[in-house]
């Protein structure tokens, strides 16, 4: 089954697609258009609608918020089309340029990136009609960027966000990053956040607190247990953190509740090193 649909919010269009074999999309992608500007590019298994989506569009440049295959997926072929310049950030440069090894779920949810050549992003980047502030923001990701118009008061926020309370990680995320990144996009001002996943329309700086709060507390708490003796599966009874199970399982153990508690302790023996 695939997922397509078209939202018009102000001077924004918000494209959702996703994709699945059997029932509905597992997740869907959001990627916007601005000014002829296309800040992501969502996932190739959906390349068909989105080919057909910018039909009748113009693309005079990609922003990529990160590498992930279901931001990136289609960046090539759009740079093809429309001879456009594709930025992400330095950290990204070679993953998307050489290619990245993908699991089965998220070959199998979103499908492969092709490589692109991108170009290094600037700290700011002009449209016709608006300015983009990128601002880097490890923690998903090395080469995780979110974009402000601050104009518009809009932020373009990829997966810095996802939920205010996040109830798994990946693997390869680190939770100090995070919260630093969080702390330093608000001390900027913004209404509407344009989140890869889960967009929040209204008081969008105020849902990225509450994140913002959420994984402080989440710290403080798993730090206090380790420091004490706890292993990982005593703090999260402790804790009493739910273990998505199915989501662990099919992803091999890339995703989960548990891996929140080791970014902590990774963090931890980071510091003590």
């Amino acid at each position: 089954m695939k997922f397509f649909n078209i939202k018009q919010i102000q001077d924004v269009e918000m494209i959702q697609a996703g994709s699945s074999p059997i029932g509905r999309p597992f997740m869907t992608t959001n990627f916007y258009l601005i000014d002829n500007v296309l800040i992501d590019t969502g996932l190739s298994h959906m390349r068909g609608p989105i080919n057909e989506f910018l039909n009748d569009r113009k693309v005079d440049m990609v922003l990529l918020t990160h590498h992930h295959e279901d931001h990136s997926g289609n960046a090539h072929s759009i740079k093809e089309r429309f001879g456009c310049i594709v930025y992400c950030h330095e950290k990204g440069i070679n993953k998307l340029a050489n290619g990245f090894n993908i699991m089965f779920y998220q070959r199998y949810i979103w499908g492969k990136a092709e490589p692109v050549l991108c170009e290094v992003l600037p700290r700011e980047i002009n449209s016709n009609r608006f300015n983009f502030k990128a601002i880097h923001t490890p923690g998903h990701s090395k080469d995780h960027v979110v974009y402000l118009v601050p104009e518009r008061g809009y932020l373009f926020s990829g997966d810095l966000y996802l939920a205010d309370r996040v109830k798994y990680f990946r693997s390869d995320e680190w939770i100090l990053d995070q919260i630093n990144s969080l702390k330093k996009v608000l001390r900027y001002d913004f209404e509407v956040l344009f989140c890869g996943h889960r967009p929040r329309l209204n008081k969008g700086r105020e849902h990225l607190r509450a994140k913002l709060e959420y994984l402080e507390n989440l710290y403080g708490e798993i730090s206090n247990l380790f420091n004490r003796g706890y292993t990982e599966r005593e703090i999260i009874k402790k804790l009493g953190l739910k273990e998505v199970w199915s989501i662990k399982l099919f992803t091999q153990g890339n995703v989960s509740v548990r891996n929140i508690v080791r970014s902590v302790i990774r963090s931890i023996k980071n510091n003590t090193d």
